[in-house]
């Protein structure tokens, strides 16, 4: 639970940026909060395999990311891609695109 909530302040900054840093994993540097960031991924399993079994589970829905300062390649448009850290998601566009518009 303590990790979680460290994911939901500022301090995400220091679990998702390791994460998406890839001259870190190129180097084979170790991520700074490694039993933290485990945590997050046993918690998150935790969550998905209770909330499986409720109605929800299975029904549709749209989530949207606000994202800002950003340019995609022509490789993720054909392709596709993945993101390499957890990542907030709304189901409000207002907020995304709010996000977006931030300074």
């Amino acid at each position: 639970v303590a990790a979680l909530r460290l994911y939901t302040m500022p301090s995400f900054m220091h679990i998702n940026d390791p994460l998406r840093d890839q001259e870190r994993m190129g180097r084979k540097e170790a991520h700074p909060l490694p039993l933290t960031t485990y945590l997050i991924v046993e918690a998150l399993k935790k969550l998905r395999a209770v909330g499986a079994s409720e109605e929800a589970a299975t029904r549709s829905r749209v989530l949207w990311r606000g994202m800002k300062n950003l340019s995609v390649s022509e490789e993720f448009v054909s392709k596709g891609g993945t993101e390499l850290a957890p990542m907030s998601t709304t189901s409000e566009l207002a907020v995304a695109v709010g996000y977006s518009l931030s300074a």
